[in-house]
């Protein structure tokens, strides 16, 4: 495909694109799409920016600790960070409120969009996280001189296929201004069998190995431990979980009460947009339950009690916290065709953690996890009982798997400098 015929695709998608947008932020209650910024709108910065983006949530996270490192390191220099999605950049207003650090919504991928775009944030350099590949966005700030750094990046075997079919536009793409700071030696290999030259790609590790919990979801704790302090003593969490594995940690919850145990379960769904979906299943299993949305508002018809069985998460950027509040987590994404979520921040929160087998997203993260023994992957709602059980019983193999987890993630870290290393070079390079 070549620039031309990509132009003219990017311009019958746009308005389905939008559409999309504006239906999750209503669906998800999470904002609005901003369509100006979309257009790459928006006033113009004094002086040069180094711009991050992350496409969402997740890769929002991620960039914490890189954001903060920069803005100690250039105090005096905007940074721009920018998102796709809305629950993104409403986790990252969240996120950077106490942070001199500018936030836009990335433009579409047009050539008026991104020409404007880059006009008002006068980027030195990009950093962008894991891997969006936009090409118009990467060839036009080839063509003014912007490297870009993909960081954290990783591509599956999926996303390779996928790219090849690009041809042409992918070598434009990624020319000789994009450098590779890949997660794995898969990733990198996966990214010079696309063309990138090997002196271009590099292995610097996963930023979020350098995750470090953030002060409020810390500060939070105690508050969540006097609001459940009525319910039961066993606390479990399914977090970022896909239709199917809700009903799943559902049947796995009456199982262990139908035992004895009678811990509590909470329930984080992925998206938003299923929150009430997700409510109808909790209803509909008879268990117990509130909802975390009607305890902030005060609406809860009964208050917590030794009786409540399930808390739906439903309100979002307090799953980190609720991670502190668990001796137990499983991450969802990883019994459905997903390939599963973030291991480390219930590991980086203290949550003894499990998963399931598809973990095709970050493979090699969660076969280094797993072999370790910071991570148990279950295979099914059966054996994600029994690790329940077997947690809830042996307060020394909770704190055994903790001394495991804490040492991976030690001894994992180190992306962050390794990325910032390639920040600082490429600003030295750049004319002044």
């Amino acid at each position: 495909m070549s620039l031309w015929l990509y132009r003219i695709a990017t311009w019958l998608l746009a308005p389905l694109f939008l559409l999309q947008l504006a239906w999750r932020a209503r669906v998800e209650r999470s904002g609005t799409i901003d369509l100006a910024a979309r257009l790459g709108f928006g006033s113009k910065l004094i002086g040069r920016s180094i711009w991050i983006h992350a496409v969402s949530v997740g890769e929002v996270q991620a960039a914490a600790t890189l954001v903060l490192a920069l803005r100690e390191r250039h105090s005096h220099e905007p940074i721009v960070v920018t998102c796709v999605t809305p629950t993104g950049m409403a986790h990252a207003r969240r996120l950077f409120a106490a942070q001199n650090v500018t936030l836009r919504f990335l433009p579409l991928d047009l050539p008026g969009a991104v020409h404007r775009f880059l006009d008002r944030i006068q980027p030195q350099v990009g950093i962008v996280l894991e891997t969006e590949i936009w090409p118009r966005l990467f060839w036009e700030c080839g063509e003014r001189g912007i490297p870009i750094i993909l960081a954290s990046a990783r591509l599956s075997e999926r996303s390779v296929a996928r790219y090849r079919r690009l041809g042409r536009l992918l070598q434009q793409s990624l020319a000789a201004h994009v450098t590779v700071a890949a997660q794995s030696d898969i990733d990198a290999e996966r990214f010079r069998s696309l063309g990138v030259p090997s002196d271009r790609v590099s292995i610097s590790g996963n930023l979020k190995f350098d995750f470090s919990p953030t002060a409020e979801a810390i500060e939070q704790r105690p508050e969540l431990q006097r609001t459940y302090s009525s319910a039961q003593c066993f606390v479990w969490i399914a977090a970022s979980t896909h239709e199917g594995e809700e009903s799943a940690v559902l049947g796995t919850q009456q199982r262990l009460k139908s035992a004895g145990l009678d811990p509590l379960l909470i329930i984080a769904p992925r998206h938003p947009r299923r929150f009430d979906s997700v409510a109808k299943l909790i209803e509909e299993s008879g268990l117990a339950w509130a909802r975390v949305s009607q305890l902030r508002s005060g609406s809860l018809d009964r208050p917590i009690s030794r009786d409540t069985s399930v808390i739906l998460l439903d309100t979002l950027g307090d799953l980190l916290a609720h991670y502190g509040l668990a001796q137990a987590a499983f991450v969802g994404g990883s019994w459905v065709a997903v390939g599963g979520h973030n291991l480390l921040e219930p590991l980086a929160m203290g949550a003894a953690t499990l998963t399931g087998p598809q973990l095709f997203n970050s493979p090699e993260v969660a076969r280094n996890l797993s072999e370790s023994g910071a991570v148990t992957i279950v295979a099914d709602a059966h054996e994600l009982e029994h690790q329940l059980w077997l947690l809830s019983q042996d307060a020394d193999e909770r704190e055994r798997r903790g001394v495991r987890a804490r040492m991976q993630l030690d001894s994992s870290r180190g992306a962050l400098q390794r990325v910032l290393a390639l920040v600082e070079a490429r600003l030295e390079s750049m004319p002044r």
